[in-house]
């Protein structure tokens, strides 16, 4: 995965006990979270309410998403984070944290890009309309 640096990101994970079925129902405050930015050390990311969200129990069992905040996701490079509750195999993603993401570049060339061939575009039409009068023209003879 790809995310912009300094920003929320809801990273998915899937929850699994220790026989490899999935967890359902496991609270915020059960839960063991730890990340490592490129180059730096593991450290505790102590979560809220708002970091844990269960997806859907019956349709995606296990799943859930942990938010990572502009400040976990600081540094650009890698973004490593383990999680771990009693009973559960301990899960570990890993995330690109990079200063631009593919969209910005499209978003920052696109609209001269668009401008472009909407012009050329519009010299066309008048190339077009140019040609058609000076063909209708009556030479005189």
């Amino acid at each position: 995965m790809e995310v912009k640096r300094s920003t929320t990101f809801r990273a998915p994970l899937r929850f699994l006990n220790n026989s490899g079925a999935p967890i359902t129902g496991q609270a915020f405050n059960g839960v063991t979270c730890y990340l490592q930015k490129q180059g730096g050390p593991s450290v505790a990311k102590v979560l809220t309410s708002a970091d844990w969200y269960e997806i859907d129990p019956i349709n995606f069992p296990g799943v859930y998403d942990l938010v990572l905040s502009p400040t976990d996701t600081n540094t650009v490079g890698f973004l490593k984070y383990s999680v771990i509750a009693t009973g559960a195999l301990m899960y570990v993603g890993f995330i690109g944290i990079n200063r631009n993401t593919a969209g910005d570049v499209v978003d920052l060339i696109g609209t001269p890009i668009k401008t472009i061939a909407r012009d050329v575009l519009e010299i066309g039409n008048i190339i077009t309309t140019m040609g058609k009068n000076w063909q209708d023209r009556k030479w005189p003879k």
